[in-house]
């Protein structure tokens, strides 16, 4: 059996695959620091296909803290967790922390895609991918810092990403992550 790296890898390179063939290329470039959603309230009526850079969401806790709760990157797709299953979870921010390429798309034209042939495999892919990579970050925030940087390090180019989102994500110390990841 494989291990759920390489099964997220693998599913996540097909899904990307199968979804940039399905869906009219209007690939758009966008500055970093752009919100994709901009408030816990509005609600996800589309998706994107992130050809080149990187992403994060993240809400504010009870503090009003900022707590990050995931990343995207390079040939990933752009669907938060409510919207895949439909559920009513409250969304989350997510904003480009790096100059990115995207394809917008509509879930009108993801259903017309399902609809002409991608069918409930591409579905199930899509489910699989976000429930496996919910996975390895429950792994990873288990492990101690230094091993959960380097397994988050093999997910998405950790040195592109902001130190104090880092932080955030793995429940750290900026102190600890200096002595970690010193550059």
């Amino acid at each position: 059996m494989q291990d759920p790296f390489t099964l997220f890898t693998h599913w996540q390179t097909e899904l990307y695959t199968h979804m940039t063939s399905g869906v009219s290329q209007r690939e758009t470039f966008y500055r970093r620091g752009t919100p994709l959603l901009n408030s816990p309230y509005d609600q996800l009526h589309s998706g994107w296909i992130l050809k080149k850079g990187i992403a994060r969401e993240y809400h504010y806790d009870e503090h009003g803290d900022e707590v990050v709760t995931g990343f995207w990157s390079d040939e990933d797709i752009i669907i938060q967790q409510a919207a895949v299953y439909a559920e009513t979870l409250p969304v989350h921010q997510i904003e480009l922390i790096r100059n990115s390429h995207l394809v917008p798309f509509t879930f009108q034209e993801l259903n017309m895609f399902l609809w002409s042939g991608a069918g409930p495999d591409f579905l199930r892919d899509l489910i699989v991918v976000d429930m496996i990579r919910q996975y390895l970050y429950k792994s990873i925030l288990q492990l101690p810092a230094k091993k959960a940087l380097q397994k988050l390090g093999e997910m998405y180019p950790v040195k592109y990403i902001p130190k104090k989102d880092l932080v955030s994500f793995l429940g750290i110390s900026p102190s600890t992550l200096f002595r970690i990841f010193p550059d």
